[in-house]
């Protein structure tokens, strides 16, 4: 029995026990430490499920909003198309309805004479071949319009260049 106790009492078996005390330890460290981490992650994964749901729900009512206002930019834009139809449908009917001056000449006999506005004329008393060609007058003036301001611009955008070229060659000189 005094064997059994100087044996146990030995520096072999304290490390022993030492070892096995700090291996146990090191064990429960680590599975405390595993629970921790799976707590945490069982955290983080209901975080994000929660905000995954927050966020999806934001963005459907951010594109319902957006849907909403392409709807209504449609329904004005079609609105206004419409009434841009309506209005060109009624010009151009008006515009065939209007006599052509050779009806108009046999059934007012009075008016033999063929003499020229000298000025303003109401858009009601112009003859549909006078309307056809107010319109063709209208949109190459406008064609012309469009080019003189071209013409414009490219004046200007060289008298600059001159300009500039001027300026930089006469500064240089003594």
């Amino acid at each position: 029995m005094t064997r059994l106790i100087g044996l146990l009492s030995g520096w072999q078996v304290k490390l022993a026990i030492a070892l096995v005390v700090l291996s146990s330890l090191y064990f429960w460290h680590l599975s405390e430490v595993k629970v921790a981490v799976n707590k945490v992650k069982q955290e983080y994964l209901l975080e994000s499920a929660l905000q995954y749901q927050e966020i999806t729900k934001e963005a459907f009512w951010k594109t319902q909003e957006l849907k909403d206002s392409f709807a209504k930019i449609d329904e004005d834009k079609d609105a206004k198309l419409q009434t841009l139809n309506n209005r060109v449908n009624t010009l151009t009917t008006s515009l065939r309805n209007r006599p052509s001056r050779s009806e108009n000449r046999s059934s007012n006999t009075g008016n033999t004479g063929n003499k020229e506005s000298a000025g303003y004329m109401a858009a009601n008393r112009l003859y549909r071949d006078d309307a056809e060609v107010a319109i063709w007058f209208a949109t190459r003036t406008e064609g012309l319009k469009i080019e003189l301001h071209r013409c414009y611009n490219s004046y200007d955008k060289l008298k600059q260049t001159i300009d500039k070229f001027k300026r930089d060659n006469t500064s240089s000189r003594p």
